[in-house]
């Protein structure tokens, strides 16, 4: 009896290696996911994967967990494109993504109910499941030891055979057992069953017979285990030879003769397969190092972007879509070494954040930066809607100016913001100036007739001329009250049509020895004041000094860009050398009188040079005119404001 016992646990020793390699096949399989995992038809909305969920819970069967992470995953999928458009109607609307908060889902909630429900079920479940094998281990322990009672003598064992098979049959019912006593609990059950057929010595019929059966199965084990290592999925055929292994162990003993080469066969079968079972964890590890090189690649790119010294809403935008696209690269690698995946997504995640966060601290003090501007733009509009009906036309077109200036040195504001205030603060500039223009024109237009009626009143004095008469004093005289009684002509044409006219009535006077500077009785008109004095002079000096600064400040506001403005600096160019020219000759005329007067007076013989006396009419023309430079120089703001409206409104654009 010794010596059938020590054969056996000799053989039983040899047998245990088969236990190891389906074993650690089990343990690697936990981290694959199988080609043989069952696909589930996930809803479309929302709505219908909560019912889904709710119906699982409701049913008392968990189910896959599979099917129960596709749903959740596509759950949260659909929340995260509808709060992707939120986002965007909020952006549409004028909001700062930095402030958008998306809103509470009720049905988020819901599913977060059920799927607790699921987690307790499914927790009782696997409770119920260990109790289940430590009882099913417990009736193994219950075979193991009446076998050993059967093996008390040959002769207890011939009269229990049909005992022994019956229990052999209720081992192989009971199924699940705790994975931590699986092997021992195998090995004392074949220990017992080989004890037992060797005390089979007086009815070996039944025992051949019986080894026969269990070569035939652990043949066809063996053919199955040899067809697996051609198989094209490992996975698979892993988990198949996990299975044979099972059947092997419960199939009893064959011939002693056989049972070191059946052994060898089926060992050499389920060799080739884990061998290609450990090739493919290789290339699978393999795999997974070269995503983490790539995952942490990106981390480090992410990590060596700038945003220190990022000022503009372009910059950041096209950063963030670099940190997306990296994102989207992101996901279509695989999985890294599970000892590194959860610190190199911590990585990614953290690097993630860190962007982003420096985003909306900038995009937050940015609307702060809008805010303020909002606020001095306003302040602008409201003094600009103030001076709207001002008829100072000179000083309001200065200030107008001034603050058109200020609006271009503010800095931008949100884009709805600063189209509300532009339209406003353009609009009261407009309606002054287009004011101004209609009633300057006006002025112009008079001035315009005036000029032809000079002109004709010229015309009729050269008649005079040529033609003669007794009566031609008495006609010199009605003409020269004719023009006096006539009002301003342009400014620009004052000099040039009074020359004419001065140069008639000299040359009537000389040919028909006429006083035509006598001063009329009803008082000096328009065309006979005096030639002015020093004060005046110095006074229009000054008027034309503070003329000409304020042409060459308003021409800086102009741009050449159009064809506009162009057209407008040249025509302020020649009225600043106009300017200037006018500027000479009174100071020259201002130094003459200053000599005049510290020089003993000629009398004046008013017999023979009459036309000394027509002095007054001469100068009569310049302090008249005179009047006309602010309308000049109001008109020049006027023109300068249009340009500078043409140009800021592209520079507003620009700060956008």
């Amino acid at each position: 009896m010794e010596n059938v016992t020590e054969t056996r646990t000799d053989e039983l020793q040899q047998q245990n290696p088969v236990e190891q390699p389906a074993k650690t096949t089990a343990t690697a399989e936990e981290e694959v996911t199988t080609p043989e995992e069952t696909a589930f038809q996930t809803p479309d909305t929302k709505e219908e994967i909560v019912a889904r969920i709710t119906a699982i819970a409701k049913s008392g069967d968990v189910g896959s967990r599979q099917e129960q992470d596709q749903l959740k995953q596509a759950f949260y999928k659909l929340q995260k494109e509808e709060r992707a458009q939120a986002l965007a109607q909020f952006e549409a609307n004028g909001g700062n993504p930095a402030d958008f908060t998306p809103d509470e889902d009720p049905l988020e909630e819901e599913m977060k109910g059920q799927l607790g429900i699921i987690k307790e079920i499914r927790a009782k479940q696997i409770e119920d499941k260990e109790k289940l094998k430590e009882a099913n281990l417990q009736r193994k322990k219950d075979i193991i030891e009446k076998i050993k009672a059967l093996c008390t003598s040959p002769e207890d064992a011939n009269k229990a055979y049909d005992t022994f098979r019956s229990l052999q049959s209720e081992w192989k019912e009971i199924k699940p057992i705790p994975e931590s006593a699986a092997n021992e609990i195998w090995k004392q059950f074949q220990f017992c069953q080989d004890q037992f057929y060797d005390l089979l010595k007086t009815n070996s019929a039944l025992r051949d017979y019986d080894f026969k059966k269990n070569l035939e199965a652990k043949t066809l084990l063996c053919e199955a285990a040899e067809k697996l290592a051609d198989d094209p999925d490992i996975i698979k055929a892993s988990h198949e030879l996990q299975q044979l292994h099972q059947e092997f162990r419960e199939i009893g003993p064959v011939a002693k003769d056989l049972r070191e080469d059946l052994w060898t066969r089926f060992k050499t079968a389920s060799s080739a397969v884990n061998k290609r079972h450990a090739q493919y964890f290789e290339s699978l590890k393999q795999k997974e190092e070269e995503n983490l090189a790539r995952k942490t690649a990106i981390c480090e790119e992410i990590e060596a972007i700038e945003t220190e010294n990022i000022q503009g809403f372009s910059q950041w935008d096209g950063l963030t879509k670099q940190i997306i696209s990296l994102q989207e690269e992101w996901k279509t690698i695989g999985r890294a070494p599970k000892k590194s995946n959860t610190k190199i997504f911590e990585r990614f995640r953290a690097a993630c954040d860190n962007f982003f966060n420096k985003k909306s601290d900038f995009f937050k003090a940015q609307k702060k930066v809008y805010a303020d501007n909002a606020a001095k733009k306003l302040a602008l509009v409201e003094k600009a809607e103030a001076l709207k009906e001002s008829t100072q036309w000179t000083a309001t077109t200065n200030e107008l100016v001034r603050l058109q200036k200020e609006w271009k040195e503010t800095g931008p504001t949100t884009h709805k913001t600063s189209n509300s205030l532009w339209e406003r603060f353009n609009s009261a500039c407009n309606e002054f100036f287009d004011k101004k223009k209609t009633i300057l024109g006006d002025q112009h237009k008079e001035e315009s007739e005036n000029l032809s009626k000079k002109k004709t009143v010229i015309e009729k004095l050269e008649a005079l001329a040529i033609e003669g008469g007794e009566r031609v004093a008495d006609a010199v005289k009605q003409l020269q009250e004719e023009w006096n009684s006539i009002g301003h002509v342009p400014y620009k044409n004052k000099d040039k049509i009074y020359a004419k006219y001065r140069d008639i009535l000299d040359k009537l006077d000389k040919e028909f020895n006429l006083r035509t500077r006598r001063q009329p009785k009803g008082g000096r008109k328009d065309g006979d004041r005096p030639a002015p004095t020093g004060n005046s002079l110095m006074r229009i000096y000054e008027n034309k000094k503070a003329e000409l600064a304020t042409y060459e400040n308003n021409i800086s506001f102009l741009t050449s860009k159009s064809k506009k403005g162009s057209v407008l600096i040249d025509t302020m160019l020649k009225k600043i050398e106009n300017l200037k020219a006018d500027l000479a000759d009174i100071a020259e005329k201002i130094n003459r009188q200053q000599n005049e007067q510290s020089t003993p007076e000629t009398p004046v013989e008013t017999t023979d040079t009459p036309a000394k006396t027509e002095t007054p009419v001469e100068t009569t023309e310049t302090p008249a005119e005179t009047t006309e430079t602010p309308v000049e120089t109001a008109e020049v703001p006027a023109e300068t404001t249009e340009a500078t409206e043409t140009t800021a409104e592209p520079s507003e654009t620009e700060e956008k």
